[in-house]
């Protein structure tokens, strides 16, 4: 039972079904109602208080005092409450996998199956678009009918629910195979089918995330080795920009534009990134203003300035508009609406459970591309499962594998069987 527990977690964390019921309102009702019983089974079950609950609690405490009691008038219970469904759903999942119940091999497929649909699902959506129907599960239309999202809410959350599985798909792959490093030739030959639909879903779902997000995920295959497939990965890279430019030229001019203005202006400004392209300013916005606005002497620096205030405070400089919301969220709207108090736990937090090391390629990872996210955002919390998954597992080897190659791959096996030792904390 615990085994499809904590897979249907992971489920409703990677899977948006927009069309299941029919109004938008409920889109992502499927994942509420799982969260709603996930703190009544986690108190059931009486778990042991650890760090992890700790540190965690007191976000959600020290978040809950700043904002009812320092800015009433902006707090509002649903928000912090959705904030406590998370934390619990993840406790939940947490304590899944530390009793063993899910297997290396269990979330390995589970991935591979997860990047497979929204391969499924995106070709099935453009195949609509080409005979002009209305895609199942899209949005509605936007002045460009290729931005597809599959099974997400939009095509730029498809990019960042792949990554957080595709690099998944690579630490596991690690393990199961014995290998310290994951190899390039591994995505040509072994995983080539995997790599394929991902590749595909990246590249023809419109979304301009992709290219923040590609480049970081290629630098972690190179290294001495791996140079020898460096003329082939830059001229792949290529074709492949330029199949993207052609297939979709609004897409690089405004790429074209925003990085004029980041990188060729001496001091760009929020309202010149919200002029060049206002649906980018929604992710580069909130930091500029931020860093803007920040004043550590300030006793709203440190105890917040009141929920959605930094979403706020972008939505005036990109639109001009409060009644339009542009939904100016990532991991900043901790520290500005909550305080520097629970944002500088929950990144404790983060260190503790989805890095191997702070100096890592997946601490890269995460501020280079999961920092857009806020904290009530199903990516963060799927990126948490998944990466403290990942952990779990190599902490558990890392305690008990002997040095010899041929052990670790014996070891590794057991492991993806689910018949060792380790898979148990």
């Amino acid at each position: 039972m615990d085994r499809w527990i904590g897979l249907w977690i992971l489920l409703t964390l990677s899977v948006v079904l927009r069309d299941l019921l029919q109004e938008e309102s409920a889109r992502y009702s499927v994942l509420v109602y799982t969260m709603y019983v996930t703190p009544f089974i986690y108190l059931f079950r009486m778990v042991r208080i650890g760090v992890t609950e700790l540190l965690l609690f007191a976000m959600l405490i020290v978040m809950y005092l700043d904002a009812s009691l320092l800015h009433p008038n902006f707090f509002r219970q649903s928000t912090f409450f959705y904030s406590c469904m998370f934390v619990f759903t993840f406790l939940l999942y947490r304590s899944i996998v530390i009793r063993g119940a899910i297997s290396v091999n269990d979330v390995a497929r589970f991935v591979r199956y997860v990047l497979y649909a929204y391969f499924v699902v995106l070709v099935l959506q453009q195949f609509q678009v080409l005979i002009g129907e209305q895609p199942w599960n899209a949005p509605v239309y936007t002045e460009n009918r290729w931005k597809l999202n599959s099974l997400s809410m939009e095509p730029s959350n498809t990019i960042l629910v792949t990554a957080v599985l595709i690099f998944t798909h690579v630490k596991l792959q690690e393990m199961m195979r014995g290998e310290r490093k994951y190899r390039l030739s591994h995505v040509i030959h072994a995983d080539k089918w995997v790599w394929m639909a991902y590749l595909y879903v990246n590249l023809t779902c419109g979304s301009m995330t992709v290219l923040f997000v590609l480049p970081v995920l290629a630098c972690y295959f190179f290294n001495r080795r791996s140079l020898r497939y460096l003329p082939a990965v830059v001229i792949v890279l290529v074709l492949a920009v330029n199949l993207l430019a052609q297939a979709n030229p609004q897409l690089m001019d405004r790429f074209t534009d925003l990085l004029t203005v980041l990188f060729n202006t001496k001091e760009a400004t929020s309202q010149m990134v919200s002029e060049v392209d206002p649906s980018s300013a929604v992710r580069f916005v909130p930091y500029m203003e931020f860093f803007r606005t920040f004043d550590i002497t300030s006793i709203n620096t440190w105890f917040g300035h009141g929920i959605d205030q930094l979403e706020v405070l972008c939505t005036n400089v990109v639109v001009d508009d409060v009644e339009r919301a542009i939904g100016a969220n990532n991991i900043l709207s901790l520290f500005y609406d909550y305080g520097l108090i629970p944002g500088v736990l929950f990144f404790v937090f983060l260190a503790r459970t989805i890095l191997p090391r702070l100096l890592s390629f997946q601490t890269i990872y995460y501020l280079l591309v999961f920092t857009v996210l806020p904290l009530n955002h199903y990516i963060t919390w799927l990126m948490v499962c998944l990466f403290f998954t990942i952990n779990h597992f190599r902490n558990n080897y890392d305690k008990t594998a002997t040095h010899t190659p041929r052990t670790d791959r014996r070891q590794y096996t057991a492991c993806a069987a689910g018949t060792t030792p380790w898979t148990t904390d």
